[in-house]
């Protein structure tokens, strides 16, 4: 085939782009069992944090019925928040390490939520996650534009399609 050269040009941009997509979800910890993306909340009315995502590893630690539980916000105890004091940071996201272990109503609210007991916090700055999302699409837009110009490379010109449609068969030796 005639320039490959797109083609293999076009696989290395679809797997960096790819490789920065998974890179990206597992600082998020997508791909963790006990890792939870958290967000805090300023409300009375409300828990503690809002989660941001983990939802479905709240609801499967969950032994109850779930359905009266709001697994999108949550308590926490256990180590502290050690980011709390510095109010640039309060309300950014963060991945924390930890379990549900019970459930608890709020206090002006007949909403019950879940309680993660905390072993570890850490800071994750979206902005370099979004970066890193971009990256990923821009590279994957530049592997299918040089997998347009590898079909256009090895597209037969007129005069080859006329060529193939007048020659003979091959015949067949017994």
């Amino acid at each position: 085939m005639k320039k490959k050269k797109y083609l293999y040009a076009s696989l290395i941009f679809f797997i960096s782009g790819i490789a920065f997509l998974f890179y990206s979800l597992q600082r998020v910890g997508v791909f963790a069992g006990n890792k939870i993306l958290l967000r805090a909340l300023s409300c009375t009315e409300c828990a503690e944090y809002e989660i941001v995502m983990g939802d479905s590893k709240i609801a499967s630690q969950l032994l109850g019925p779930s359905d009266s539980v709001n697994i999108y916000q949550a308590y926490v105890t256990g180590e502290p928040n050690p980011f709390a004091a510095d109010f640039t940071k309060t309300y950014d996201y963060y991945l924390v390490t930890g379990k549900v272990t019970g459930l608890q109503k709020a206090k002006n609210s007949q909403m019950v939520y879940p309680v993660i007991t905390i072993y570890k916090w850490e800071h994750i700055n979206m902005k370099f996650e979004w970066v890193a999302i971009l990256l990923c699409l821009v590279l994957v837009y530049i592997s299918l534009r040089y997998f347009k110009n590898f079909r256009i490379a090895n597209r037969p010109d007129a005069t080859e399609v006329v060529l193939k449609m007048h020659s003979d068969p091959p015949v067949r030796k017994s």
